[in-house]
């Protein structure tokens, strides 16, 4: 695979996933800023040198892609799971509601949605107060 084709397929499939996911984090947790942020070269150019400077063929270097943008999705949803669960028992309210009560549009398994964070604000405002508030 040539450069330019890898730096295509690394956008495309990994890149918008590591972004998305840490700015709703981000802005879930109210941090300033996500030290993830500084590390997103050195990821793309270990996985630049790990996959080009290797016997690997395009199918191999693709499949790598899937997994990894597997893994930031798998991580993402764990991180909105415990932060909701933390909230849900700071509340005082029963953690196994969080499941029956999620909407499966939150935690996809394939993507991460950003919508998800909005949908997580309603869960969270109808869950806590009753009431959705305007906005998110």
């Amino acid at each position: 695979m040539e450069a330019r084709d890898f730096i295509y397929k690394y956008t495309d499939t990994l890149f918008s996933e590591i972004v998305v996911s840490t700015i709703l984090i981000e802005n879930w947790e109210e941090a300033d800023f996500d030290y993830r942020y500084a590390e997103y070269a050195d990821i793309f150019l270990k996985m630049k040198e790990g996959c080009l400077d290797s016997e690997h063929t395009d199918d191999e270097i693709d499949k790598m892609l899937k997994n990894s943008k597997k893994t930031i999705v798998k991580s993402f949803n764990e991180t909105m799971r415990k932060n909701f669960i933390g909230e849900l028992n700071r509340n005082g309210v029963n953690a196994a509601i969080f499941d029956q009560m999620l909407s499966s549009d939150i935690l996809k398994e394939d993507a991460i949605d950003v919508n998800s964070l909005e949908l997580f604000r309603r869960f969270e405002e109808k869950t806590f107060t009753k009431r959705p508030k305007k906005g998110v």
